[in-house]
């Protein structure tokens, strides 16, 4: 069955389940790249079926890249060449901590079990929950929640060397856990759909190498507790850097930057900076149907030239600095 799944999308018109997709109306094959076998499946029989179901798919159509269901500590193993993708589900992406020692193992597994092959990880699904309810599910909508999406941003970005792909879940409403919220006659967005337009803004970039250090003797703490949390990365041309800061605290913190291998610096820049327009120091507010724009984002330029200056990030915010580089 799923190797005629793969052949109704992909096949050749004149295949068996090519002609049947002619037959239904598209002649020429969708071309579909990525095939998952099952979801939030796993265990010892699912691990002993992958092999045979990823070689079934992969001899009708040889180019399309295979993703895991659950992986367990051995899936690579199982699948015995045939898959391109471990796919965790992350519905804790708050505890920053357990996210990296999930994604720690399964690099290990790569290292161990991939033989040469290129494979990486994909998380099919991620939030910060996904089965809580009433103030549990609301909190989904917060400021907080993008605060603490945008920290898991940040986490993907230290490991982008293995991980390529990332949904976060959902899109829209699904009892509240969608970014667009939607009722009859009205629409308006949560806060983390506006964080995830930021972190969209540097799709296709490249991760640069942040070293922090402090003046306050012994105060260095493991990276998941810095505050603000900072992640960059620039884009393909080297012409424009994304510095990206998470304060989830209640202070205005600033932040001595020096830039390193930039030769020039930067040349002009502008801030993008998603806070609660009332500044109510808490992250425990919304957007509503009838308070759309409560959180939001507020774009202006930022005074920053050189290869030295001095960073500033509000009180509960997501900032996204754009620095365009001088060049030579």
């Amino acid at each position: 069955d799923a190797a005629a799944e793969v052949e109704y999308c992909n096949g050749a018109p004149d295949s068996p389940w090519g002609r049947r997709r002619a037959a239904n109306g598209h002649a020429q094959p969708y071309g579909v790249k990525y095939w998952q076998i099952g979801n939030e499946v796993g265990g010892t029989e699912y691990d002993a079926s992958v092999k045979a179901f990823a070689q079934a798919m992969r001899q009708v159509d040889p180019s399309i890249r295979v993703l895991s269901s659950f992986p367990s500590t051995r899936m690579l193993e199982a699948g015995g060449g045939y898959l391109d993708y471990l796919c965790p589900h992350h519905y804790g992406c708050a505890d920053l901590d357990a996210m990296e020692r999930d994604f720690l193992g399964l690099e290990g597994q790569i290292r161990r079990f991939a033989a040469g092959r290129t494979v990486r990880i994909a998380v099919t699904e991620w939030n910060t929950t996904a089965g809580d309810w009433e103030l549990g599910r609301g909190a989904l909508q917060t400021l907080a929640n993008a605060l603490q999406c945008s920290r898991y941003h940040h986490l993907m970005h230290r490991h982008a060397d293995s991980v390529e792909i990332a949904i976060r879940s959902n899109l829209i409403d699904s009892f509240g856990s969608g970014v667009i919220l939607t009722g009859p006659g009205w629409l308006y967005l949560a806060p983390t759909y506006h964080a995830q337009r930021l972190y969209a803004r540097a799709a296709g970039s490249y991760p640069v190498r942040i070293e922090r250090i402090t003046s306050i003797p012994d105060a260095s703490l493991p990276w998941h507790l810095e505050e603000p949390d900072l992640s960059a990365a620039v884009s393909p041309d080297g012409r424009t850097l994304r510095l990206y800061g998470v304060n989830s605290t209640e202070k205005a913190l600033e932040v001595k930057t020096t830039l390193a291998g930039f030769a020039g610096g930067v040349r002009k820049g502008q801030m993008h900076v998603l806070q609660d327009t009332q500044g109510s120091l808490t992250p425990e507010i919304m957007n509503a149907r009838d308070e759309p724009d409560r959180v939001r984002v507020f774009t202006r330029r930022a005074e920053v030239r050189g290869e030295e200056f001095v960073l500033s990030f509000a009180p509960f915010s997501v900032t996204l600095y754009e620095f365009t580089l001088r060049t030579r």
